[in-house]
């Protein structure tokens, strides 16, 4: 059973490491490959695609290094980006096709914009722009709010200052943060307006940390408009601060709360660059189960360096995620491509062509022996 609403494909042509590549998604999509093979290559390229939505692409080109950082080897190789987006929407196909072109000062334009509904052209615009001309079409709403909902959470920083352990404005609470700065507000909101769901998040963190007893989820007596992520022990009194939750734990209950959510509150597409650091062998089997609940209603993909997490989906639902490089048998010795042919390769694992290995070895163990590829 897919979501309603999904991308079928993506195709990528001249993005960072991505010369030329067609990726065809399913429900649920776990990208693994080794660091810097080009994961989080395309989950920017989801960056991008949400900016861009919002008449945000300067404001992506820039925070990003200029256009010669995006471009596949830089502008003296590649001058233009390319994209085709196919998007399911209900009984609908739906296609947005795009074209950015290097322009002076490191900038990008947009060179060309397509929209398709079931192969028929609904708009088209050829204009040298710095945002879109055709996002405000009538007709392109239904794609827009399919990418501008994009839920992606990269959860990184757990220092001391990160948001996540601030007081936050009670009313922030619109949609979970992609770093869950916001979960206490996001939280306090889902304890008065959907409890049962909010009960259901408490029950499944217990199933991971049995220490934790509940969330104090109180307004600032000082400042009524702001509130904090604090927390009780089971059989205890006192009452924590974010401050005292491991790395870990806090991932936790960031992810668990995303893939809990009311269907109303779920977005229709959730990213999860790298959800699995500080999270025992139990916990990522749960929060495996969770992820398959989830894709019943929402598109999930995964980019991941965990072999662990592999074993707990389906070998379809599993992407690996290459940079070749010629090896020459006789020696041993690696030789690096030329930067033209250098690239990252997206290969969805098909069970077929790994049906007798799988009698004997799970995911993990065919990653480690580099069956799968995607190893260095």
């Amino acid at each position: 059973m897919r979501p309603k609403s999904y991308i079928q494909q993506i195709d990528i042509k001249g993005f960072k490491s991505i010369k030329d590549q067609s990726i065809p998604l399913t429900a649920i999509n776990v990208f693994i490959g080794a660091n810097g093979a080009g994961k989080s290559n395309l989950i920017s390229f989801f960056s991008l695609l949400k900016l861009m939505i919002s008449n945000n692409l300067q404001r992506y080109v820039g925070k990003s290094g200029g256009a010669d950082d995006l471009l596949y080897y830089s502008s003296k190789n590649t001058q233009e980006i390319h994209c085709k987006l196919a998007i399911r929407l209900g009984q609908s196909d739906l296609i947005y096709a795009f074209t950015l072109t290097y322009a002076s000062r490191g900038t990008l334009l947009i060179n060309k914009e397509t929209f398709l509904k079931e192969n028929t052209i609904i708009a088209e615009r050829h204009s040298m722009s710095q945002e879109s001309d055709i996002i405000n079409e009538q007709d392109f709403e239904p794609i827009k709010n399919v990418i501008d909902k994009i839920g992606y959470f990269q959860f990184r920083d757990a220092s001391e200052t990160s948001r996540i352990k601030q007081q936050i404005n009670l009313d922030d609470n619109q949609y979970l943060k992609s770093d869950g700065a916001n979960l206490s507000a996001y939280l306090y909101m889902l304890k008065q307006v959907y409890p049962e769901y909010y009960h259901r998040i408490i029950r499944y963190i217990q199933m991971i940390m049995p220490f934790f007893d509940t969330f104090i989820l109180e307004k600032e007596k000082l400042n009524p408009n702001k509130i904090m992520l604090k927390w009780k022990e089971k059989n205890s009194d006192l009452v924590f601060y974010p401050h005292q939750l491991s790395d870990g734990s806090l991932r936790i209950m960031v992810l668990i709360t995303i893939l809990l959510l009311p269907k109303d509150e779920m977005p229709p597409i959730i990213i999860f660059d790298e959800p699995e650091p500080g999270v025992h062998s139990s916990g990522i089997e749960i929060i495996s189960s969770l992820i398959k609940q989830a894709s019943l209603y929402s598109q999930i993909i995964i980019a991941t360096q965990s072999s662990e997490l592999l074993d707990f989906f389906e070998v379809d639902d599993v992407v690996v995620v290459n940079r070749p490089e010629i090896i020459i048998e006789e020696t041993n010795q690696k030789i690096s491509l030329a930067s033209e042919e250098k690239q990252t390769v997206y290969n969805r694992l098909n069970k077929n062509s790994i049906e007798e290995w799988l009698d004997e070895y799970t995911l993990s163990e065919l990653w480690a022996k580099n069956v799968l590829g995607g190893r260095p």
